[in-house]
């Protein structure tokens, strides 16, 4: 035995509502953690992939734009903080991560040389303008690895997944993926049977 109420509720269940009342049914999808992951994809990529090639410091300044476009997306569409980009501690940050990769740079290419893989002579004048040239499209493509990966795509996952499922969704083929990191990180991991 069941009553129906004559009072009209708002459910926000439609196409049209929604129960935050922020975009109904395409809001509710953007803000999933796929939506979001694939709305700031896109629009870090699409700035990435307009200012890559372009002149001089231009590729750096596209990398500017690129985080400016994931705290656009991570505020506005997931409602999230962004500590990951915060100002405080950003340039001893940069300039350790810098570092090490710089560092990692010229030790493989020493040893490369060293066994006789590579040769290097003068360029004469045009070597300073190509050297800032690779460095700012440097910049640039490693900006946008880090926003797409460890910006977008593994905190999607971690939401959808939590930390214990995210080290699954990261398979190393040499290593055993799943199996192998996730004990050594102190994670259950259940064995198939069999």
């Amino acid at each position: 035995m069941g009553t129906t109420s004559a009072t009209p509720h708002d459910t926000g269940s439609g196409p049209d509502g929604d129960r935050d009342g922020h975009g109904g049914r395409w809001g509710r999808i953007t803000r999933s953690p796929l939506g979001w992951m694939l709305t700031g994809m896109v629009g870090v990529g699409l700035v990435s992939a307009v200012t890559a090639t372009g002149p001089g410091p231009v590729p750096v300044l596209g990398a500017a734009a690129a985080v400016a476009v994931y705290w656009l997306v991570m505020h506005r569409v997931a409602r999230r903080s962004t500590t990951e980009i915060a100002r405080l501690g950003a340039g001893r940050e940069v300039l350790l991560g810098g570092g090490i990769g710089l560092g990692f740079i010229l030790v493989s290419a020493l040893l490369i040389t060293a066994f006789g893989g590579y040769s290097f002579s003068w360029a004469g004048d045009g070597f300073m303008s190509v050297v800032w040239t690779a460095v700012a499209v440097q910049i640039g493509a490693a900006v946008t690895e880090e926003l797409l990966f460890r910006g977008l795509a593994l905190q999607a996952l971690e939401k959808l997944w939590g930390s214990r499922g995210l080290w699954c969704a990261i398979p190393d083929a040499e290593s055993g993926g799943c199996g192998m990191i996730g004990p050594a990180a102190g994670f259950p991991v259940p064995r198939p049977q069999g």
